[in-house]
């Protein structure tokens, strides 16, 4: 019977499965996988291969035996997305800016009202000390007042501490213990906390509860047409908006999206995500891979390797003097019509603006729960491959600064106003940033490099300059130098540390003549009305200048 069953299969049935299985393989798998197409909300072959799904409706048994082949096959490649649409585009950045500001204020009402109210009780500090031991000298700081001396010098104290940057601890982490102990203080007031003193804080918050609620959002989410209209409703204001600027929406986001969408089924066939983070996006695109953790936990098969462009996106994106605060501050109405200002590269903005963040968000995912061995970053310096190896030496001179920075402490401090003086500090990256450069370093982060990376980092000899640099002369200073964080050092004062690290961050000439792109081509392609191949666009360009 079973004989007779087998002799009427059709004839691509009569093979073994296990060679039917071979022919799939050959049949389902692209050069380069599929790509995904916001838009559309749908996968594309990457290289305009012909749709291999035909062969699924040839009958239920080849549509059963191939169910999720083409997402088990196939690389999944994402990357940042500008809508075309200008007025998406507007939406979008009005987004981003709106809750950035949104962050920055809960941090003020942390910092400032609740501080004032004296509503950091010994329940408060515990709730902090258990949940985000990092931040308890914040928190004992503030019930001790032991910073202040006056409302002025408080205030002055914390000034530089509204941003999650500021902070110097990894910025995501920064954000979730804001939110949480606003909720705890929110939702659950005890001790010497009087209903009073809430409702007095909450006058003069002006219904800032619920712009605590709505700061919940996840900035790794793709915004909704809700998002925009909530965060408009609550924030009308957009401090920092521009209207040339590209609002893109990160790979991470998009791959988010993806994911969400998929059935069970179809997501436990999906074995390799590739991120391409090619250019700068929105809501703090260095902390969107947190987003995925969930994926990967409830999906062991699943691999993602994000590759964040060294050029395009993490130096553009973070350097403080780029060309979207030129435009911002207004100042660009002194420049004719079609011409832009570029303005330079600070080497004291690499490590911390730079490439900080992105690095130590990416060490912090396993601690959240991303299982071992499934995320990998790439620091993609391919575009100007020996300039990469520049900027990383560096972070690299920056991260042993910082180290010996730490170990010259001032002693005589208290241990809150340490914490607090100490990231004030330049030399200060950020927490944990030696030990991260140092695992790059050795190969043992998942962070990786796709430049070469010398054993040493090579700083400016003295009585040496290198021919692509050429030191601005000062009457008070040598005509070389090199990175003085490197010598023996001294028991030093904060002021001495300081200086030093100015000096050791003076300008050099960044000459990129003989290469296809100069740093004032890198920022402008984050504006609509720069090209270096559109003939309507004309550069007035500033010296191009790294200060190394």
């Amino acid at each position: 019977m079973n004989s007779l069953t087998s002799n009427h299969k059709p004839g691509f049935f009569k093979i073994s499965r296990e060679l039917r299985d071979k022919i799939y393989l050959y049949y389902f798998t692209l050069d380069n996988g599929y790509t995904y197409n916001h838009e559309s909300k749908q996968l594309r072959s990457t290289n305009e291969e012909p749709y291999p799904l035909a062969l699924s409706s040839v009958s239920r048994q080849v549509r059963q035996e191939t169910v999720g082949l083409a997402l088990e096959y196939n690389d999944l490649h994402f990357h940042t997305y500008l809508n075309p649409a200008l007025y998406i585009n507007k939406e979008i950045g009005h987004y981003d800016k709106r809750l950035k500001a949104l962050y920055n204020e809960t941090s003020l009402l942390l910092l400032g009202k609740f501080a004032d109210g004296g509503c950091f009780t010994h329940e408060v500090c515990r709730f902090v000390e258990k949940h985000y031991p990092k931040f308890a000298h914040i928190a004992n700081g503030i019930r001790n007042r032991s910073w202040y001396v006056g409302k002025g010098d408080r205030l002055r104290n914390y000034a530089g501490m509204v941003k999650s940057e500021d902070w110097k601890e990894i910025p995501s982490l920064t954000r979730d213990f804001v939110l949480s102990t606003l909720r705890y203080l929110f939702n659950e007031p005890c001790g010497q906390v009087t209903h009073l003193k809430i409702e007095r804080i909450f006058e003069h918050l002006c219904r800032r509860r619920g712009r605590f609620e709505s700061s919940l959002l996840e900035p790794w989410n793709p915004p909704t047409n809700w998002d925009f209209a909530d965060l408009e409703r609550i924030v009308p204001e957009t401090p920092g908006y521009w209207e040339k600027e590209k609002y893109r929406l990160s790979a991470a986001c998009l791959a988010i999206e993806f994911l969400a969408r998929l059935s069970d089924r179809n997501i436990r066939s999906v074995r390799k995500i590739h991120l391409d983070e090619d250019h700068p996006s929105i809501a703090w695109p260095e902390c969107h891979a947190r987003g995925l953790i969930p994926f990967a936990k409830g999906y062991p098969d699943m691999s993602i390797v994000r590759n964040v462009s060294l050029w395009r996106n993490i130096l553009p994106g973070g350097c403080s003097t780029s060309l979207k605060t030129y435009m911002t501050d207004k100042t660009f109405a002194d420049f004719p019509e079609g011409q832009i200002r570029i303005e330079k590269l600070l080497s004291a903005d690499v490590s911390a603006k730079c490439l900080a963040p992105w690095i130590m968000e990416a060490t912090a995912l396993p601690s959240l729960g991303m299982p071992e061995g499934s995320f990998k970053m790439i620091l993609d310096g391919q575009l100007i491959p020996e300039r990469s190896t520049e900027m990383f030496d560096v972070a690299r001179v920056d991260a042993q600064s910082q180290l010996l920075f730490e170990k010259d402490k001032p002693a005589n401090c208290s241990a809150q106003q340490n914490w607090l003086r100490l990231r004030q500090m330049p030399n200060f990256i950020m927490f944990g940033f030696p030990q991260a450069i140092r695992d790059i370093v050795n190969g043992t982060s998942l962070i990786h490099c796709n430049f070469h990376i010398p054993a040493q980092p090579n700083p400016v000899p003295r009585h040496e300059v290198r021919p692509w640099e050429h030191i601005r002369p000062y009457d008070d200073m040598p005509h070389y130098k090199t990175l003085a964080v490197l010598e023996p050092h001294r028991s030093r004062s904060l002021e001495d540390w300081e200086c030093e690290w100015r000096w050791a961050h003076e300008e050099f000439l960044f000459d990129t003549e003989d290469m296809n792109y100069t740093w004032a081509d890198l920022p402008a392609e984050a504006s609509f009305i720069c090209s270096r191949n559109s003939e309507s666009s004309h550069y007035k360009k500033t010296p191009d200048v790294i200060k190394r």
